[in-house]
């Protein structure tokens, strides 16, 4: 009797070393997360002070070599025109670069979305959806940025920044998103199937409706709550 006391108090106590275990785990993965961020954060103030600096040095610089009589205005403004007309071919070249970088990222995201198991008729609005938060930083970088778009977001990336993955993943795994998984669950976790059956309040439209929706159409549908069930 006393053995199998001695084998139910270890079996408890590596249940409960098993239980702690996985908390702490979870604790040093917010906590690792979380200071993931505070780096991009700092990152991100030490280029805008980086910056600022930069054109305060340039602006004292401009003082103190600006000769004491005025050059002719007519020469003024020829440079003043020429300066111009750079500034706006260099904006032009990097719109269209930029045009270009984001057409590839949002291929890239429909392709990580589908790794996601999300299916075909849900890749355009969900990528649509989230084209605003596919931005770039000052040396033309990708960043994903938070859902307010009011900063850059850490995450999986080397430079410790979030990848068009990480976008993917918290996509499909957004409540629109969920509407669009293949097996009608949680893509990628152990969650049963979500219910077919209309909720109290909550549109739906069949398959064949929703293939006839408009881009626009179909992001309002899912801003409202709706949901798009077989048939």
């Amino acid at each position: 009797m006393a053995e199998e006391a001695q084998a139910v108090e270890e079996t408890q106590v590596e249940t409960e070393t098993v239980d702690n275990r996985d908390e702490l785990i979870a604790d040093l993965n917010k906590q690792l997360k979380e200071t993931n961020q505070k780096l991009v954060d700092s990152n991100e103030e030490a280029m805008r002070r980086r910056k600022t600096n930069e054109r305060l040095k340039l602006e004292v610089e401009t003082l103190q070599n600006k000769p004491v009589e005025q050059a002719d205005n007519s020469n003024e403004a020829i440079i003043a025109q020429i300066k111009s007309q750079y500034e706006e071919k260099l904006q032009a070249e990097q719109s269209i670069r930029q045009d270009l970088v984001k057409r590839n990222a949002m291929n890239e995201l429909k392709s990580e979305l589908a790794g996601e198991n999300i299916i075909s008729e849900g890749l355009e609005p969900l990528s649509l959806l989230a084209k605003e938060r596919i931005g770039f930083d000052e040396n033309g970088n990708i960043r994903i940025m938070s859902s307010d778009k009011s900063k850059p977001l850490a995450g999986s990336g080397g430079d410790g920044y979030a990848t068009i993955a990480d976008l993917a993943k918290e996509l499909a795994a957004s409540g629109t998103g969920q509407h669009f998984i293949k097996d009608g669950g949680v893509s990628g976790g152990g969650k049963p199937p979500a219910s077919s059956g209309n909720k109290s309040g909550v549109k739906s439209v069949t398959r064949s409706q929703f293939n006839t929706m408009g881009q626009r159409e179909r992001s309002l549908f899912f801003k409202d709550g709706g949901k798009v069930v077989n048939g």
